[in-house]
C-alpha cells in the first residue's frame, strides 16, 4: 500500500482549531452526528466512557449527565482531563479502563500506517466496547420518491470514488479513497474488534460508524 507522505508543508496545527459556532463549525448536520455519538454510546449502557478527541465538548458534556466520563485530546487548549496523543493511550489509562471507548473523527487525523498501532492503544483501555467513526468519501446519493399517496420509496445509494487522496483539514486519509477502501478498513478492525454493527449516517453517509468489540 502507498505511505501517505508527510512533510511540514501537509503538518495540521490541530491546536489552531477553531470549534466556534462563530467560525461556521457547528453546523446542523454536526449536531446531528453529535446525536449519533451520544446514542451509541448511551445504549450500551456503559458506567466509565472514555471520549478521544473532545472538540467543543458537546457530546462529553452531554454524557457526564448519565456517566462517569474522561476526556481525551492531545489539544490542551481544550482543557481535557487528560492531554496526550491517541498513539500512546497505555501511558495514561490501565487495560480494560473503560466500559466504552468513544473516537469519533479523530483517527484520520494520523497517518493511516498508525491505524494499526491507534487501534491497539483503544483496545487495550476498552473494557468491551469501541465506538468509531471515520469520514468516508464516496458519492452518496439519498431521496424520497413519493409514487403515491400511500407509497414513499427511500433512495439510498453510494457509489465508490477511489481518487487519490490529498492531505487536507488534518486527513491524511479517508475510507473510499484509493488505497483505503472499505475492506482494508475491515481488515485492520478486526484484528483487534469484532463488528457488531456499521453504518453511515443517513442523514450524511460521510460519517460512518462502527460499533465494535473487543477481542
Amino acid at each position: 500500500m502507498a505511505q501517505t507522505p508527510v512533510s511540514k508543508k501537509g503538518f495540521y496545527d490541530e491546536s489552531k482549531k477553531n470549534y466556534s459556532y462563530h467560525n461556521n463549525y457547528d453546523k446542523k448536520i454536526r449536531w446531528i452526528q453529535y446525536h449519533h455519538q451520544i446514542d451509541q454510546v448511551l445504549k450500551l449502557s456503559p458506567k466509565k466512557v472514555l471520549e478521544i478527541g473532545i472538540g467543543n465538548k458537546v457530546v462529553s458534556d452531554y454524557l457526564s449527565k448519565y456517566v462517569n466520563i474522561k476526556k481525551f485530546d492531545i489539544n490542551s487548549n481544550l482543557s481535557p482531563n487528560v492531554v496526550g496523543s491517541v498513539e500512546n493511550l497505555s501511558n495514561h489509562f490501565k487495560t480494560n479502563s473503560f466500559d466504552v471507548v468513544l473516537c469519533s473523527q479523530v483517527l484520520e487525523h494520523l497517518p493511516f500506517e498508525k491505524f494499526d498501532l491507534c487501534l491497539k492503544q483503544i483496545r487495550d483501555v476498552s473494557k468491551k466496547y469501541v465506538i468509531l467513526s471515520l469520514p468516508h468519501a464516496a458519492i452518496h446519493i439519498r431521496g424520497n420518491i413519493s409514487v403515491l399517496k400511500n407509497f414513499n420509496l427511500k433512495l439510498n445509494l453510494t457509489i465508490p470514488r477511489p481518487i487519490k487522496h490529498k492531505f487536507y483539514l488534518g486527513h491524511y486519509w479517508e475510507i473510499g479513497k484509493a488505497n483505503y477502501s472499505k475492506k482494508l478498513i475491515h481488515k485492520h478492525l478486526r484484528k483487534y474488534f469484532d463488528i457488531k454493527s456499521e453504518y453511515g449516517m443517513p442523514e450524511d453517509p460521510y460519517y460512518r460508524f462502527y460499533i465494535l468489540e473487543k477481542k
